[in-house]
């Protein structure tokens, strides 16, 4: 396990360590229980546990300013752990602490360089074999550092498992090993490695044997865990109509599970909760709570979520109706990567016409061509179709050009937009931007009439 910070008494170590075996036995509340005790004696390495249990509702409420406040705690004792957890905060900029790139780096780096800490050296491994920036991508050197580590943690499995399923550019990827790592990471502490091995066995990931009984056996397991993912995706099985999966439906426990994983932290349980009351679907309609659920999967930094509260703002939603709001929102939900968001916002300041519910907002050319290339490059397809047009037209913001429109349109059909099949047919058809090919215009042809037809299908139900 994790070397204790220095300061640990010995009345302490043995909660700490009675409270690390409440919490491999997935007994998180007892786990809680002695980590605070511990904590409250000084012991900065239970402070840094308490600070993971509050951000993952392990044995106690979701609580984000808790998490911060002990991880803070833990760091001024001296818990390496903790300081290198807190640098990366700085990194990103994540959890309330404003973003400074330059000193995250300089706290990793400062660490880094000192310790022989398992923790610390396999997030550090994390950052070079991901690329993440500042540092370039090195999947061998992460591999180096991993394998060195004397006293390997649940972090340090999980990793490996990663680098075995992924391979680097000197060792080819090796499932098997990689399931091996996985389950280490499991069975150390690290719950998550059940929703990746779940993910492998459903989809016969890497060579291995596709197996959807073993899959959900690893998602039992991970629900049992308390693991936030596990919990989302059994929920899926739970609210399904597919008879495959007739075992596992429950809309009651589905429900349970997604409300359980939204008070743990989940963004996306909350966001889901949030559409699910909007919609009605599974539970009664409730503006209200849709717009609970969604502002708190927002408040946790998810980009979808962050797009529909900003929908709602602008529609009055369980809320009152706030245009100024909702495009705060939408510019923020586009710094979190939400090409919606983009679109709409390209929507707003173009000064076009449009039937999609988007406010008409003061024209500016230039801000409604930025955001229209940004939704683009996050590839949203509407975007792609957006732009496929300005370039076959020429307009404002973009000069005519037909090899763009044509990359475009096929971007925009590959993307699953119907409208796009008959441009493109049109554009196969005379040549432009492309060498001309009537089979292929055949082919987007009768893809259209094909969506014609079932349209029409649809009306006749009607």
């Amino acid at each position: 396990m994790i070397a204790l910070c220095a300061i640990i008494v010995v009345s302490c170590q043995s909660d700490t360590d009675k409270a690390d075996k409440f919490r491999l036995n997935n007994e998180f509340v007892k786990a809680a229980e002695l980590y605070k005790k511990a904590a409250a004696e000084g012991d900065a390495y239970a402070m840094w546990r308490l600070a993971h249990a509050y951000k993952n509702g392990e044995g106690v409420e979701h609580d984000k300013e808790k998490m911060l406040q002990y991880l803070k705690l833990a760091a001024e004792g001296g818990c390496e752990e903790a300081e290198y957890d807190l640098a990366t905060l700085y990194l990103f900029g994540t959890y309330g602490i404003n973003k400074d790139a330059k000193k995250g780096k300089a706290m990793i780096d400062a660490i880094v360089n000192q310790t022989d800490n398992s923790y610390v050296l396999t997030q550090f491994a994390s950052l070079l074999f991901y690329g993440t920036e500042p540092y370039d991508e090195d999947k061998d050197k992460a591999f180096v550092i991993l394998d060195n580590i004397k006293d390997k943690n649940e972090s340090t499995y999980l990793l490996l498992a990663c680098v075995y399923e992924n391979g680097t550019a000197t060792m080819s990827p090796n499932i098997n090993k990689a399931v091996k790592y996985y389950k280490k990471a499991f069975d150390n502490g690290f719950k998550y490695s059940a929703y990746l091995l779940y993910l492998d066995y459903m989809l016969g990931y890497g060579g291995l044997k596709a197996d959807t009984t073993i899959a959900l056996e690893w998602l039992q397991k991970g629900v049992e865990a308390n693991n936030n993912e596990c919990m989302v995706e059994m929920s899926d099985y739970c609210l399904s109509e597919d008879s495959k999966y007739s075992l596992y439906h429950n809309v009651s426990r589905g429900l349970s599970l997604l409300e359980t994983a939204a008070k743990h932290g989940s963004s996306n349980a909350n966001r889901i909760l949030g559409g699910y009351y909007y919609g009605g679907e599974h539970v009664r309609k409730d503006d209200i709570k849709a717009f609970e659920y969604t502002t708190k999967s927002a408040e946790m930094g998810d980009a979808t979520g962050t797009y529909n509260l900003g929908w709602f703002y602008i529609n009055g939603v369980g809320c009152d109706k706030d245009i100024t709001k909702g495009i705060e929102i939408w510019e923020e939900a586009v710094r979190l990567g939400s090409g919606d968001a983009a679109t709409k916002l390209y929507i707003y300041y173009s000064g076009y016409n449009n039937n999609n519910g988007v406010p008409q907002g003061p024209i500016n050319k230039q801000l409604a061509k930025e955001y229209l290339l940004t939704a683009a490059k996050m590839g949203e397809r509407y975007a792609f179709f957006n732009l496929a047009r300005h370039y076959l037209n020429g307009s404002e913001m973009f000069e005519k050009n037909n090899q763009m429109a044509f990359i475009y349109t096929q971007k925009a059909a590959d993307a699953g937009v119907v409208d796009a099949y008959g441009v493109l047919a049109y554009l196969y058809k005379e040549g432009i931007g492309c060498d001309k090919d009537l089979d292929k215009a055949r082919e987007y042809e009768n893809m259209t009439k094909a969506k014609e037809d079932l349209e029409k299908e649809k009306q006749i139900e009607k």
